[in-house]
């Protein structure tokens, strides 16, 4: 078995990534559309390829993702970014990733995701599209959920996102981190503490996925698999499960906004 840098001018390598567009929908998006800030190595053996670790640099800390088998993850793991990063893993590979690096936080993820034919919106009246005025909004709101450094309001401009108000505060809000290959993600589902449990993560979610399956055949999310209230909210929305990722943080102190 090899390691070897692979890119997406790479044909045999695109072509085992569509082999699982679920699995991989975030290695696909991140090698077409952000190849200028992305490392990617594949184990490979014959002409075959048995998973692979890329490496996103599209924010302060890396991300890296690493799927395969046992044997393939640790020929790949001397290639991750020695500097803090966080991890998104096959869940097998778990210990791997512990016996080389110090991890401070873990988390199962659960990969949801709708089609057309079974979303069930919810009512969604009093959601309203946002955009570049709602920039400074956007990121009041989410200093609140997370520490992580991101340019939120620039997030909405660049892609699709609703929120809602009371008494022109934004307490709600959603959007999509892209689309690609006829599939949108969707994320920072997020109400501030005092406006929950009353249907407004709904009414955005809502609103976003409507709109992202006008121009995608399949939409996805990401959400811890403890939060049994935000499984059951996308349930009913018309989401299903799909597949199940390890996250881990190594020197970051971020948590994952889901």
């Amino acid at each position: 078995m090899r390691v070897e840098a692979v890119t997406a001018d790479r044909p045999d390598f695109m072509r085992f990534l569509t082999e699982d567009l679920v699995r991989n929908a975030f290695a696909l998006y991140d090698l077409e559309e952000e190849g200028d800030r992305v490392q990617c190595f594949a184990a490979v053996e014959g002409d075959s390829f048995r998973g692979y670790l890329l490496a996103w640099h599209g924010r302060q800390y890396p991300n890296v993702i690493v799927t395969g088998d046992e044997e393939a993850a640790e020929a790949m793991l001397p290639q991750a970014p020695p500097s803090p990063c966080t991890f998104l893993l096959v869940p097998g590979l778990v210990a791997a990733v512990e016996e080389r690096r110090e991890i401070s936080a873990r988390r199962m993820m659960d990969f949801m995701f709708v089609e057309a034919t079974s979303f069930g919106p919810a009512d969604m009246q009093d959601a309203e599209r946002l955009g570049e005025k709602d920039a400074d909004a956007l990121e009041a709101l989410y200093r609140d959920a997370t520490e992580e450094p991101r340019a939120w309001g620039q997030w909405a401009e660049q892609g699709l996102a609703y929120g809602l108000r009371d008494g022109g505060r934004l307490v709600a809000a959603a959007g999509t981190h892209f689309v690609s290959r006829g599939r949108s993600l969707i994320g920072g589902v997020y109400t501030s503490p005092d406006f929950r449990r009353r249907g407004s993560a709904a009414a955005v979610t809502s609103a976003v996925t409507r709109d992202a399956l006008q121009q995608s055949d399949q939409v996805g999310l990401m959400v811890v698999s403890t939060n049994a209230a935000a499984i059951g909210l996308y349930e009913k929305l018309g989401y299903q499960r799909g597949v199940r990722w390890a996250w881990l943080d190594s020197g970051t102190g971020h948590v994952p906004l889901a």
